[in-house]
Formats: structure tokens, sequence, C-alpha cells
């Protein structure tokens, strides 16, 4: 069995994250070649993610697996989920809900009222109502991108 270990994230980590999440985003964007998402796929390039990891405001963790990057978890605000992305190679092994717990555990020491949303995207809705996210608006597009704004409210 393959142990999650989940540390948090370091400047020289955005290379690695960047790399974790490229192969994903054609589950991401409306078109598998990214066509018209643009502003989203820079937003997950080396240096955006360089710059969410020296802003205060985030709380960004890593999962690895011996020495391999699995996943990453990024909460803003301790409030919103940012970033929840794990590998194609270790997805379905509960590795996201683990990186979710991590997050919400150290969210919640600036998160009185325990309320977290997430912009999910349509790839990833079974996983966050698996977490006990409910829609909160309907799905949106624009941008090269679509999502359904999610909430969570008074979950374990």
């Amino acid at each position: 069995m393959n142990t999650l270990t989940i540390r948090q994230a370091r400047p020289g980590d955005a290379a690695a994250v960047s790399a974790l999440i490229a192969p994903l985003l054609p589950l991401l964007t409306l078109e598998p070649d990214g066509a018209g998402a643009g502003k989203f796929i820079e937003s997950m390039q080396a240096p955006a993610i360089a710059r969410v990891l020296a802003d205060q405001r985030y709380d960004y963790q890593l999962g690895h697996v011996d020495d391999e990057l699995a996943g990453v978890v990024a909460v803003r605000d301790h409030a919103h989920l940012f970033h929840l992305f794990v590998a194609a190679r270790w997805q379905g092994r509960g590795f996201g809900r683990l990186l979710w717990q991590a997050a919400r555990k150290r969210a919640l020491a600036g998160n009185a009222d325990g309320v977290f949303t997430v912009n999910s995207s349509p790839f990833a809705l079974q996983m966050y109502r698996h977490l006990g996210f409910v829609a909160s608006a309907p799905r949106a597009e624009h941008d090269g991108i679509a999502y359904i704004p999610m909430r969570l409210s008074a979950a374990p």
C-alpha cells in the first residue's frame, strides 16, 4: 500500500506543482487543446504558482508517495478551496480526500464558521460531492473553462 505524506509547499515547488497539473488541463478546459482558456492555463504555469506560494493568503500543501509528487491542495483565506489536484496515476486511492482533510484541518484555525467554497470543474464534481460540497449556483462557462460553484457547511 502506498502512503501519502503531506508537507507544506515551499517556493521552490512551483515547477513540480505546475508539472503535476499540466497533464490534467485537458480535463479542465472546454476544449481539449485549451483553446480559449489561455488565462486559466497561464495561471497553472510555474511563475503563477510561485506567486501563489509566496502569497500569505494561501495555505498550499503537497502530497508525496515516496519521492513522487502525487497531489496538491491549496486553501485561500481559510475558506476557499483553491486547488486540489491528484496526478492521474494516483487518482481513485483516496488521496484527494486525505489532502482535503489536511487542508481543512489547517484552515479551520482561521475559519470560525467552517464554511468552505470551491469552483469545481465538471470533471471533479462527483469527487467534491463525495467530500460533502453541494452546488451553490448553476454551472458557469467563460474564458474557455466551465465550473460549478459549490459550498460546504459544517461537514465532518
